[in-house]
């Protein structure tokens, strides 16, 4: 279900009418003309030292594209299909990697419309229009019945396509392996993390990147959100994606990659989930890998020290035993995997602890276990997680919280700052906060009467649900709560 319609300056509304039924007509478009297209005879490929590896071009109706095939270990029948983040090196980013797995897997990559060796132009790329081109890949390089699942890994912005693609083809993703996947957080979160941390800190082994945030920190989402324009509107007018974007992929896919609204998407996604993180990513915050992991069922979290966005390239050894001893677990293996390495705590204990006050006198504190009661007063440095607590008060503190439940009497703020990333909160009214800001991702608030409640308190929501006596909805947005308007 979508927000409640008192939240009148989001970008959904929008995403759910012009943007919505483009991407519709489109997948309608490559429904009804796939079986048409035909890849073009075989070509070496020169940064694949392999054999077998061979590139073709696939015509594909979205944005009537022709989009680089690259293949390799065609006789092997189970499928890998890798689809590659935001950069003008494409699908090179996976050479090492499809060069290990190709000794045992059918391993298929391509460069998104826009991008490396595909045509490229000045369109409006989604990740919705991506899920539908990798869905023409899918369909163009199935060899056999046995290889019609496939095992699906991406990368920053293909990790954001490939979650779309999965929530929307389950039954076709055995596994999913997610790779510091960009955005997914609400885009005043996910800027603000950038412009705090300052784009010139990228890693030296991804320096093009550089070019793409530049334009979606100050470009995409600085000037258009002050500006006349939509953020939206720029990204659906060609001619406006002209002037502002300068027509360029890269920041038309940024800007489309921070508008996609992932809350009625995530749930859907039923493939055993690998998230692979780097420690230190400066694109894609450690706090969305928590956040995915605690949202998505049975997901696991992998966490590669000091790498950044790209741990392919910078932890190439790390990265490829991760990937491959996740490609090589039976059936059999999950059902026992998925339950004890589960990231997402389970959300009721039997077990609790004593009461806990912080008033200032410890800085730093980090809890961890169960507790009935939580009172943090005048700390700047709180971390709680994998908790469950029977209510929390903060006054005049910064807090994090992640992976925890506040069950039964619910969160109470004043003249604070509480980011809380997975996990829930319920109470009669499970937040009621004064002069303060709250920042949740992947946080499920359940309210008795109220989920939301407050005055002079603005609430930053990423992909998380509310749920009160009018009803339950997805929340991806920017809320204030003024003392009058309760959720």
């Amino acid at each position: 279900m979508r927000p409640s319609p008192t939240v009148t300056s989001l970008p959904w509304k929008l995403v759910t009418s012009a943007y919505g039924r483009s991407v519709i007509v489109l997948l309608g478009l490559l429904a009804s003309t796939m079986g048409q297209a035909q890849m073009t005879p075989a070509l070496k490929v020169p940064w694949l030292a392999m054999e077998d590896a061979q590139m073709r071009r696939l015509p594909v109706p979205v944005f009537n594209a022709e989009v680089a095939v690259y293949e390799a270990g065609m006789e092997n029948p189970q499928r890998v299909v890798m689809v590659h983040g935001l950069g003008q090196d494409g699908a090179r980013i996976w050479a090492n990697s499809m060069a290990q797995l190709a000794k045992d897997y059918h391993v298929v990559a391509f460069d998104l419309p826009g991008f490396g060796a595909s045509t490229k132009g000045n369109h409006a790329y989604s990740p919705e229009a991506f899920a539908a081109v990798l869905g023409a890949v899918v369909e163009a390089t199935e060899r056999n019945e046995q290889a019609a699942q496939i095992a699906l890994v991406g990368h920053s912005l293909g990790g954001a396509v490939s979650l779309y693609y999965a929530s929307q083809h389950a039954a076709s993703v055995r596994r999913l392996l997610l790779v510091d996947v960009a955005g997914i957080l609400h885009r005043s979160v996910y800027t603000g993390f950038l412009s705090r941390l300052g784009i010139r800190i990228l890693p030296d082994v991804f320096p093009h990147q550089e070019d793409y945030l530049s334009g979606l920190t100050q470009t995409a989402l600085g000037r258009l959100d002050s500006g006349p324009e939509p953020a939206l509107q720029v990204f659906n007018s060609p001619e406006l994606r002209s002037k502002l974007l300068a027509g360029d992929p890269d920041r038309i896919a940024a800007l489309g990659l921070v508008l996609q609204d992932y809350s009625d998407i995530l749930p859907s996604v039923t493939a055993p989930t690998l998230l692979i993180w780097g420690q230190n990513d400066p694109i894609a915050p450690l706090r969305t890998g928590r956040m995915l992991a605690s949202v998505l069922p049975f997901a696991r979290l992998r966490i590669i020290p000091a790498a950044g966005h790209s741990p392919m390239l910078e932890a190439p050894k790390i990265f490829d035993q991760l990937l491959r001893r996740e490609l090589d677990r039976s059936d059999e293996d999950f059902a026992a995997i998925t339950v004890q390495q589960a990231y997402a705590l389970p959300r009721y204990s039997q077990s609790t602890k004593h009461d806990i006050e912080c008033d200032g006198s410890q800085q730093e504190l980090v809890l961890e276990g169960d507790y009935r009661h939580v009172s943090v007063t005048g700390c700047d440095n709180v971390l709680i997680r994998n908790s469950h607590l029977a209510s929390l008060h903060v006054h005049d503190a910064r807090l994090r919280v992640d992976n925890s439940h506040i069950l039964g009497l619910g969160l109470r703020c004043n003249d604070s700052r509480v980011e809380i990333t997975g996990g829930s909160i319920s109470g009669v009214h499970a937040i009621d906060c004064e002069d303060s800001e709250l920042d949740l991702a992947g946080v499920y608030v359940q309210g008795q009467r109220t989920a939301l409640k407050g005055d002079d308190t603005r609430v930053f929501l990423s992909v998380s649900r509310l749920h009160s006596e009018k009803g339950e909805s997805a929340a991806h947005g920017v809320l204030q709560l003024d003392g009058k308007t309760e959720y």
